[in-house]
């Protein structure tokens, strides 16, 4: 069934509404349930207008638009285009359940890239959940700064030995991140060592992206400024579609996978590879990253 089709079997399926004014009593939904259904409603269509919205729940247009600026907010949908889509940390795979899938990949990574730290004095991690298990690599890390907008590296962090930086701004839910003109500030005040990141999706044209315009802009800035870049990238996201530009793949130093890159994304032929316990690391050949 079309995604119209689809909008229009929802818009039926509220009718009882109509019935209830009719018959004398409110059409108005809490404000909570009228923002659950939003999130059904795209669950099922990835994408929808404000008109369509507003039809499908019997609400007004500025109602509509005032629920998606709160859900946006909240980092579970994002605004395009006259409408909404959900964003890649979706409200069926909260933070706690994307830390506990492909555990064991994320931690083969996060393991390689703990070993490229060496003598690196400051490090920046971000908020991805795959980065976030570096954190449990370098607790015992004396005379290490590490500046990071993770609520979670944070807080595994607290009682270690490395000294932390927590950026501070607005916290995103959904990946328990700080994003943010506090948070720019924040990371645009260190030059990192080495940068660990990650991202939603590797695309084929070798661009890294992602769904989080506030996550893209926070990569962003530290990529300006760290010395060495590490992508940490696991199978899942080879080739996915993204909305928004974080880098282009020849611009990081070194790319830590759980799996062979396809041959077939560009830029890789300018990477080394070696395997090792697992995990997959592809160096820039004229990166000196690690030697």
């Amino acid at each position: 069934m079309s995604g119209m089709c689809q909008l229009s079997a929802l818009i039926l399926r509220n009718a009882h509404v109509r019935s209830h004014f009719q018959a004398g009593r409110s059409p108005k939904m809490l404000k909570t349930e009228r923002q659950d259904e939003i999130l059904a409603i795209l669950k099922k269509n990835k994408y929808a207008s404000v008109q369509e919205l507003g039809a499908a729940l019997y609400a007004s247009q500025p109602t509509i638009r005032r629920d998606l600026a709160q859900l946006e907010a909240a980092g579970y949908v994002m605004r395009s285009h006259g409408g909404v889509i959900l964003r890649d940390e979706r409200i069926d795979t909260p933070v706690a359940f994307r830390s506990s899938t492909k555990t064991r990949q994320k931690m083969l990574i996060s393991h390689a890239a703990a070993g490229l730290i060496g003598d690196s004095r400051t490090i920046f991690v971000d908020a991805s959940t795959t980065a976030s298990f570096i954190a449990g690599d370098i607790r015992n890390a004396e005379g290490l700064m590490v500046v990071t907008n993770s609520l979670r590296v944070a807080e595994e962090l607290a009682d270690g030995a490395p000294e932390v930086w927590c950026t501070g701004g607005r916290l995103l839910r959904t990946s328990l991140a700080f994003v943010g003109n506090p948070s720019i500030r924040a990371v645009s005040d260190f030059c990192a060592d080495i940068a660990f990141f990650s991202s939603s999706a590797l695309g084929t044209d070798g661009i890294i992206k992602d769904y989080s315009p506030e996550e893209t802009e926070i990569r962003r800035t530290v990529l300006r400024t760290a010395a060495k870049k590490v992508f940490l990238c696991d199978s899942s996201k080879f080739g996915l579609p993204s909305p928004f530009r974080v880098c282009a793949l020849g611009e990081v130093d070194c790319i830590i996978t759980d799996a062979p890159l396809p041959q077939d994304i560009e830029a890789v032929s300018r990477f080394t590879c070696t395997e090792g316990n697992g995990a997959y690391l592809y160096r820039r050949k004229d990166s000196d990253l690690g030697v």
